[in-house]
This record gives structure tokens, sequence and C-alpha cells, in this order.
């Protein structure tokens, strides 16, 4: 800060330059100019003396913070200059170890140093100090910061350790960004997020982890803190690759980033070799994964011994007799792996034993040539990598110290001790298992023909040249990569004649294809599906008219081919030949009869048959006359559908392989023919086809499916625009009659889809199009279960979503997910009690997003290629929400939200849009009436509400109204139907007395204009809210009768006596509001209903407190005042 502008800030201050509080200002300041030299000798001295009086520093910075920060607006420079020199004060002294000492006993010192941190960029007026003087001093005083110092900083910001992370990474990343780059600002940043990271276990870190607080430019980290972060992948990761668990989990995001942009990122940086030894350990380990589970259901697992066994088998009742059963239900199971990763352990031992089994002989005979092998354990230690392998003798054998519980440890004696008893009978396998800070021992028990597998195969090759420490299965992956990338190479640059030779040559390598294609139905993955696509390509290319023969003929490979390729080999194929092979294959005759046949070749066929047929029917226009074929033959299709669905999908667990293929291949097929008229039309007349498309929607988890929601998109598409009720109604029924878990499934999907990373955009038009179909028909089971369900919330947020994608990304795709959130709920948000939605979609975010999306209105066109008119859009701000701007409640949360958005930069979007007009009558409103409600509160306590009149009064106060009343007792038989909370219900008539004070002159001048003869407490004063601006109009209180309401008779019935009651006293009473307001009846079709309200009338200036309201109802309210004194 330069002279000139403290000159000038202290100007502004006071015109008293003397004053205490400005020579202490001016003190602070000094300080923190004299603060570097404090450090030079003699500094003990200096140091001492300023430590000493640091309790004289800390006061007035709390009176300077309280008086020119806590209490000044964010546009006063004062309050700028006070946080820089406080900050700067504090940050120049508290670099000293000593004097930071004495702050950090302080209390309230981290408290104050939070708020100036969290000030430090905060308001429209910058900061005077080269340096984030804010940043400094906090992250000095949590130099060694304990959990509880963290705990003072995370209450300032109300336990919210997002937010704190989210500001300090946005500082980094802010410094980053500078041009130049300031080297001093970002190790002030990275020393400030390491001081919040100081205690492991804290929230904060905790959050700048899960803020993607790591770096990603490994070129950039010093050589030690590298190591550090490589060692993730290189040590610790590869350590938990036992887990099923974790293998599954890593396997999608493993193979996407392969597959992807991703791949070429990290194979050009240092972290290539690591992220290559790690995806390769990985897809070795999803290998020995996918043995297992076909293998599953032919292991027989048991955790006890002979003796046990012998009694419990008698008895008839192993579990209840097991010992070791009893005592780990006494300890109530305490160890946290699940079931699944233990049989998997057990799994992979097994497998790596018997793959390294040639190597343990060797090692055997070379380490223990006079002990028998059935007399060895053979041990594998998985918690470094590579895995390590050993043996140790039988009878010396102990598992050491382990973190198991004592019951596994316990399991485990007695395993070894029964082994021991019959060595030649087992053999016993070691693994040692990572399992956080120690390992844990996993014992598995083989037969004791084990070390005797492939003996004579071992014993030929022990003449050849063969490395102890080769990896069989590594040379293979290896091998097939290679092969994989030579054929591709080669492929792209030959022509076709010459492509066959490396085919050839393959064979001659002893590379058959026959013996490649069995390989690959047998492990069905990604890599060998490419290297088979590969191999079927070359064969294609040697030979298209044999090839296209094979495939009439129904050979496997062939099909798959066509139906995967079709597109790419169109300029070799004529598409009506294709179309007649995929056709010939789904016949009728060829369904088996047999569910034992649901893994058999013709089953594959048909489902590569009907996957290529959705590629087919693509070759065609709409009104092609090939496509008469595939409607003839979409009974076959149906029917075929329906066998996939009793065979390969029904009762079958969602991580099934086969399950997932038939639900992708027949959704692929369905997709593209609902893309085409004249097969939907054919489609839709069939009877079943909703019930067979419910069914598959219900079975498919939509979103692990790589290919999106198609049978959400499908399902969408055969219901139409005008959906039939009956529809609706069949849908239901193939769901077992659940309403309710039709709903739960698709706001479930709904809900993932908006939480994934990244966020697609087609997914959330797929959902929203679908809960928009099957609850547009009103009072429907569907539309009520979806509203129960909370689907207004959900597709707010989701527009919430899509409202920041629409203007970051701009594609199409968010433009439609955009129009089709706005459809639904400018369709959906007055269905029922409009109310609770329009409540709700505004505390979900309703207003934000609209504000957002708003510089994209004018791309709507109206035309029919646009999901929904620009007017439906807007109407939400111009007419359906300030209906409902009568209860407290939906007030309340639209001022929150439009003060927020009016003052933040999102009011500059919409100001430059065409809803600019609009948003501002609607802010106009929503101010209008929240001031009521703050003039409500404040006559909080003034009025008495009652639902009784005269009569009811006089027993009511004798005998105890609660019980006296009859209506009252009647209202509580009936459930108390109306559903406004209390709040709400008392400012109905608070907003109808403050609009008919508010507008007396008006109502004066109606009332002599049209009633001139009848007395003003003869009136009734109607106020209508349905309409901006708000309508009023009078009525004769005798000509007024209450309407029938639908819900409640017991209110209608007290709403007339009330009214008779008036009647027969009129002198008592000062008049009548009659007020139209909007809400709909949950029993009737959406109806604009005139609800009555009956309050003091404009006749007197004045309102005094002797006041009696009647409860509202769902059609009539009446209000009433006494006269004035």
């Amino acid at each position: 800060m330069d002279d000139a502008q403290l000159s000038a800030i202290q100007r502004k201050m006071t015109k008293d330059h003397k004053s205490a509080t400005n020579l202490a200002f001016t003190a602070l300041l000094g300080l923190r100019k004299i603060g570097p030299f404090l450090g030079q000798r003699p500094a003990l001295l200096r140091l001492a003396r300023v430590a000493q009086a640091w309790m004289g520093i800390f006061k007035w910075s709390v009176y300077l913070f309280s008086g020119r920060i806590e209490s000044a607006d964010k546009s006063d420079p004062r309050r700028r200059a006070s946080i820089d020199v406080l900050s700067a004060c504090w940050c120049a002294v508290g670099q000293y170890d000593s004097i930071r000492e004495t702050m950090v006993s302080t209390p309230a010192t981290i408290e104050i140093a939070t708020r100036c941190w969290l000030e430090e960029d905060d308001g429209p007026i910058p900061s005077h100090v080269d340096a984030p003087v804010g940043t400094c001093v906090l992250g000095n005083l949590l130099k060694h910061a304990t959990s509880a110092q963290l705990d003072r900083v995370l209450k300032m910001t109300g336990g919210k350790a997002d937010e704190i992370a989210k500001l300090a990474i946005s500082h980094l990343r802010g410094a980053l960004t500078m041009r130049p780059v300031n080297a001093t600002r970002l190790v002030i940043y990275l020393d400030f997020i390491n001081s919040l990271s100081r205690v492991g276990t804290h929230p904060l870190r905790y959050a700048l982890l899960g803020a993607n607080v790591i770096c990603p430019f490994f070129d950039k980290l010093d050589p030690d803190d590298l190591e550090m972060v490589l060692g993730v992948l290189g040590d610790i990761l590869p350590r938990y690759c036992v887990y099923r668990s974790v293998i599954q989990t890593m396997d999608e995001p493993m193979r996407k980033i392969d597959g992807g942009a991703q791949k070429e990122r990290v194979m050009r940086s240092i972290a290539k070799d690591v992220w290559f030894k790690f995806f390769k350990l990985v897809r070795v380990r999803v290998l020995v994964l996918w043995e297992a589970d076909t293998h599953k259901g032919k292991h027989i697992i048991c955790d006890n011994v002979k003796e046990c066994q012998a009694i419990a088998w008698k008895e008839g009742d192993h579990k209840n007799m097991c010992k070791m059963k009893q005592r780990e239900r006494m300890e109530g199971k305490s160890n946290p792996i699940p079931k699944r990763d233990i049989a998997l352990f057990h799994q992979l031992s097994m497998h790596h034993a018997r793959t390294h089994l040639p190597r343990l002989r060797r090692r055997a005979v070379a380490e223990f040539s006079t002990v028998p092998r059935h007399r060895l354990v053979i041990c594998i230690d998985y918690t470094v990598q590579p895995a390590v392998y050993s043996l140790r003798p039988l009878d010396t054998y102990n598992t050491g110290q382990t973190s198991g519980t004592a019951n596994t440890e316990a399991r485990n004696d007695a395993l070894i001790e029964g082994v021991r008893e019959n060595p030649e009978r087992y053999a016993l396998i070691e693994s040692k298992i990572a399992c956080g800070r120690s390992p844990q021992c996993v014992l598995t028990l083989a037969t004791g023909a084990f070390w005797e597998w492939m003996a004579e195969q071992d014993s030929r090759s022990d003449s050849a040249d063969v490395d102890d420490d080769s990896d069989f299965e590594d040379k293979m992956n290896d091998a097939r990569d290679v092969l994989k990338a030579f054929v591709l190479n080669m492929e792209g640059h030959l022509p076709p004649e010459q492509s066959a030779i490396i085919v050839a040559d393959l064979e001659a390598a002893h590379l058959k294809e026959s013996d490649a294609e069995a390989y690959i139905r047998r492990i069905p993955t990604a890599e060998n599906n490419e290297c088979l696509t590969c191999l079927t390509r070359a064969k294609f290319n040697r030979n298209p008219r044999g090839f296209i023969a094979a495939a009439r003929k129904g050979s496997e490979t062939e099909i798959y081919f066509l139906a995967a390729h079709l597109s790419d080999i169109l300029d070799y194929i004529n598409p009506d030949d294709a179309l007649d092979i995929f056709l010939l294959h789904i016949a009728d005759d060829r369904i088996p009869t047999s569910l034992g046949d649901r893994h058999s070749r013709q089953a594959d066929i048909a489902l590569w048959s009907i996957m290529g047929l959705g590629s087919a029917v693509l070759c065609f226009s709409d009104k092609s006359p090939s496509l008469r074929r595939v409607i003839d033959a979409w009974p076959s299709i149906l029917n075929w559908t329906e066998f996939f669905l009793r065979t390969r999908m029904s009762n079958i667990g969602n991580n099934n392989l086969y399950k997932r293929v038939a639900l992708d291949q027949l959704g692929g097929c369905w997709h593209t023919l609902t893309s085409l008229p004249s097969i939907l039309d054919t489609m839709r007349s069939s009877p079943t086809t909703l019930d067979v498309v419910m069914r598959c929607w219900i079975e498919d988890e939509e979103t692990t499916s790589i290919n999106g929601p198609l049978w959400s998109t499908t399902l969408a598409k055969l219901l139409g625009e005008n959906v039939d009720p009956e529809h609706l109604d069949r849908i239901v029924k193939a769901a077992r009659g659940r309403a309710d878990l039709i709903a739960t499934y698709v706001l479930s999907r709904l809900r993932i889809a908006t939480s994934a990373t990244p966020v697609n955009p087609r997914h959330i038009t797929a959902f929203v199009h679908l809960i928009g179909s099957i609850s547009c028909v009103q009072d429907s089971p569907l539309s009520d279960a979806l509203l129960g369900g909370n689907a207004i919330w959900y597709v707010t947020k989701a527009l919430l979503i899509i409202s920041i994608m629409v203007n970051t990304k701009g594609t199409k795709a968010c433009a439609e997910a955009m129009m089709m959130c706005f459809l639904y709920l400018s369709c959906s948000l007055e269905k029922t009690d409009g109310a609770a939605w329009v409540l709700q979609a505004l505390e979900a975010g309703l207003l934000s997003a609209f504000v957002n999306c708003s510089q994209h209105f004018s791309k709507l066109s109206g035309d029919k290629e646009d999901i929904v008119d620009v007017k439906d859009v807007l109407s939400i701000i111009e007419s359906i929400i300030p209906q409902y701007l009568v209860y407290r409640s939906i007030i309340e949360e639209a001022d929150a939200a439009v003060t927020k958005i009016n003052r933040g930069p999102q009011k500059e979007r919409v100001m430059k849009s065409i809803a600019k007009d609009i948003w501002e009558r609607f802010s106009a409103l929503v101010e209008e009436r929240a001031t009521i409600v703050r003039q409500a509160d404040a006559w909080t306590g003034l009025r008495i509400v009652c639902d009784y009149i005269k009569e009811c009064q006089a027993i009511g106060w004798i005998g105890g109204h609660k019980n006296a009343c009859e209506r009252i007792r009647q209202e509580r038989m009936e459930g108390k139907p109306n559903r406004l909370s209390k709040s709400d219900n008392m400012f109905l008539h608070q907003i109808a007395t403050c609009y008919a004070r508010n507008n007396l002159p008006v109502l004066h001048e109606m009332a002599e204009t049209d009633y001139s003869s009848t007395p003003r407490s003869h009136l009734v004063i109607r106020i209508d809210f349905t309409t901006q601006p708000v309508r009023f109009t009078l009525c004769p209180l005798a000509e007024y009768e209450v309407e029938p309401t639908p819900e409640s008779i017991v209110v209608e019935t007290q709403n007339e006596t009330i009214l008779a009651g008036v009647k027969e006293n009129m002198g008592s009473f000062c008049g009548w509001i009659q007020v139209h307001w909007k809400r709909e009846s949950i029993y009737q079709k959406p109806v604009e209903h005139t609800v009555e309200l009956a309050a003091p009338s404009a006749t007197r200036m004045r309102f005094y407190a002797q006041s009696s309201t009647c409860v509202i109802s769902d059609g009539i309210c009446l209000t009433f005042m006494s006269e004035e004194p």
C-alpha cells in the first residue's frame, strides 16, 4: 500500500487524525513495515518485546475487527484497508515461532484469522497488498496445527469443510493461471493447503482430497513427491488387487481409460511405465475373476477340521455343532472382509500356485531335497509387487503375527493341525493379504495330488532354458497384445490379398483361427473381442462371398462380425442380403423349446442377428419396401425377446455377463426400430409389446449400460405423445401392479445420472422424457407415485446441473435436456396440490436454473423440432409461480433465491435475455409479498385464530373447546384433510387484509359507483390472486353464498355456519373479503377454484386486535374482524 492510498483512506476514516483508534491503526501498519527486521540481531530482545505487547495488539485488533470490518459494508474502503492492515500486521509478527505460539494460545485468534482469510478476495474493492496476507497469517498459525485448532477453523464456516477446500483450491488455481506466475503467491497457497492437511483423519484433509487437490502434473513434482505419488499406483493399489470388490471397481474405469483419449495423456507422461504395469496387473486379475465365476459352485469350502466334520455330519447340523462357528457368532462376525472377497482369496491363491507350480517344484528340489513335497507349505506374499513365492516345512510352520481376529487365528490353527495329521491328503497354501497397517493370513486347502498336477509336462520342460523369474501369464498377455497390434497395423496399410498372408503366417505359426475363436468365446473380454475382430476382418477381406455364405449357413463368428460391423463393410455386401441373413436366423421355428438351451449356439446366433437387424434397418428409408419384411418378422422379434427374457434376464443377477449382453443387443435393436414410424405403428399394435418392453426395462440397470438408457427411450417412444390411460395400466400390470416400483426405479436412475462423472445430458433427457410420458395422465397411479416420490425435486435438480452445462459446453444434447426438464415442470407443477410442488421446485433451485438458461430461450422458436415452446418456459415465472405467492413458505423460498440472484453475477445473464421484463416483474412481485411477510411477523401475537362462532364459544370455553366442539371432533375423525401448514393458513388472511388496506381508495370508489345504497359493512371484497395484477371486485353480503368444497364436509359446514352467524349480526363486523387463489384438489382434474376469504372491511383506515378468522379449506376461507370500539 503506497503513502497516497494510505493518506486517502485515513482522511475518510475520521476528521480527528489523532484519535486513539487511528493511532492504533497506524501502529499496526508500522508493525507490518518493521516485521521483516524483527529477526535481525539482537532478535531475542525485539521478539520478546513484541510477544509481551501481543495482548495489546490483539485487543486493538478485535476492536478494529468488530468496528471497521464486521459492522461495515463491503463497499466501504475503510473496511478493505482494515482487513489489509490487520492481516499484514499479524502476518509480519506471526512468522516468528516465539510470537506465533503466543498468538495461537490466545482464544479467538484463529477465528479472527479465518475470517480475514475468508474476506481476503471478497467484496468489490481489491486488496492493496500485493500478497495474500490473509492466507499467510492463517497458514502460519496452523503451521503445527492440531485437530482442535482445525476444528476452530471449520466452525467459522458452519462445519462446511467442502467450502474451505473449494476456496483454498480456487486461490491456488488462480495463482497458476496468472501470467507471469507469481512464485511467492504460489508458495503461500501451497503451504496453506499443507497446513490444513496436517491431521490425517480430519475432515479438512478429506475435503481437500475429495476436491482433487493432488497435482496431476507429475513432471513438475519434486523427486521425493513424485515417488510418493507414483507409489499409489506402483505400490499401494496393486497390493489390494486381491479383493474381488476392488478388482470389479477398477475394471470398468480402466477399460474406459484404455479405450479413450486419457490413455494418450498418461502414455506421454513420466507415469507411463507405472501405469502400464498396473494396467497389466489389473487385466490379469480380471481374468482370474472371470475364471472364478466360470467355476462358481464347483468348489466346496469348509472352515472346520476332521473331528468337527465327523461329529457335525452325524448330528446333521454342522453350523450348530462347529465350535468355531459358535465362536464366530459370539464375536459378532467382526471380520470386515465380505464373504465374496474371502472366496476370491482362495481361488486366487490356487490359481497362482498352480501357475507357478513348475518353479515351486524346482525350488523344492533345490531348498528342501530331503522333505517330501506334500510336507511343504506354499507361501504367497501379495503385500509386495510382484508377489513373492516361497516354501516352508509343514512341521515348523506357523502363520506369524497377523491382523486377523481371534476366531480367524483359531480356525487357521485348526486347519494347520488337520493338515499335519493328514499330510498326504491335503496341501496347504498360505496367502499374505494387505489389510491396512498389518497383513492378514489366509490359508487354503488343496488336495494331496496338487503337487502332481501336470508333472509330466513339467519334466519335459526341465531341459529347456527357462528363466525362473519368468511369468507365464505375462508372456501370454504380451504375446496377445503384440499379435493384436501387428495385425491392426498391417491390415490398415495393406490390400486384402496381402493381409490374407498375415493370417496364413499366423496359421503357419500354429495360431489357428478356430483356436482363437474358441478361446475368445470362453473368455469374452473386450481385448479378446478385438483380437477376434482382427482375425475375422482378415478372413472377410480374403473372401467376402465365402464369408457371407458361411454367415447364411449359421457360422456364429461370421454373423457376429456382420452384425457388429455392417456399416463398415457396405461396399462389399448388399444391405438386402444382410437383412435376409438376419431374418433367416430369427424365424419362429428356430426358437428353442427347452429352457435348458438358453445358452445354445442357435440362441447366440439369434441374438447377434437381432443386433444386426438394428443396424440393417438404418440402411433403408421409412418408405422402403424392404422394411415390409421387417414388419412381417415383427412377431418373431417379439417372441425371441420373450425367450431371452425367460432364459437370460429373469431371476439372474445384474452382474451376469449374458444378461448384460442380451439387454444391450435387444435394446439397441428395439430402440432403432422405434425410430421408424412404419415399424413403430406395428409395434404399438401388438398387445404384448408394452408388457415385454416394461419387463426388459425393469431388468435393466440402465445406469451400468455402456449404451445408455435404451429401454427408457424405447418405452417413451412406444407410449407416444398422447398417452392412452390403458397403456399405463398395462405397464403397471407388467410391474406386478406396483406403480411405486416403477416410480422408484426411474427416479433412482435419474438421480444416478445426475450424480455421474461426467454427466451425460442424453441420459437425463431419456429419463425425464419417460417420467413425463408415464405421468401425463392426471390422477393415474403412476402420476401420484412419481409426485409422491419427489419427481419434481429430482427433475429440478437435473435441470440445475444442465443449466450449468448448457453455458459451459453448449451442445445440442444439453439444450435438449434443458427443454425436456422445462417441459415436464411446466406440465407438472400444478398437478394435484400445486403449492407443494412449486415449493419443492423452488427448494431444488428452479429459479437459479431458469436464470442460468435464460440466454438460450431466444433459440426456442416454437417450431415442431423444439421439445418445448418458449412460452411454456416463460410461463413458469410469468404465471405459474406468481399464483402461489400467497403461501408464506413459497414466498420465503422465492425471496431468498431472488435476492441471491439479483446480488450476484446471474442477474447480468438474465438481464441480457428475452426473459428480462418477466424477471423484473417477478422480482418486484416477490419483493412486494416478502414485505408483507415481514409486516405479518411484526403482527405476531396480535391475532387470535378460531374456527367457531359465538354459540360454539359459549359451550367451548366452559367445557373445554377442543372436546366440546362437534366440528373439531368430526374433523379429527376425517383425518384433517386440509394440508395447509399453520403459518401458510394464517398468512392467507394476513395478505388479504394487507391488500384490502393498501387498496382502500379504489375500493371506496367501486362501492360508491356500484353499491352506493349498500352499507360498507354489508359488502364482500373479492380479491383474485390468480391473475397479475391482482383483481378486486365487490359483492353484497346478502347475495353471497359459500360455494361447496370437494374435500371436507366439516369445513363446508363450518363456513356456512360462520356466514349465517355474521348475516345475523351484521352490525358486529366490519365486512368481508372474498379471495380467488390457486389450489388444486387431489381428487379432481386440475381446475381453477374460487376461494373466498372474509376479512376486515375497507371502510376503516385502522384495524384492531380483536379479530376472528376461520380455518382455510381447499374450497372456502372466511375472515372477519370486530368493529372499531
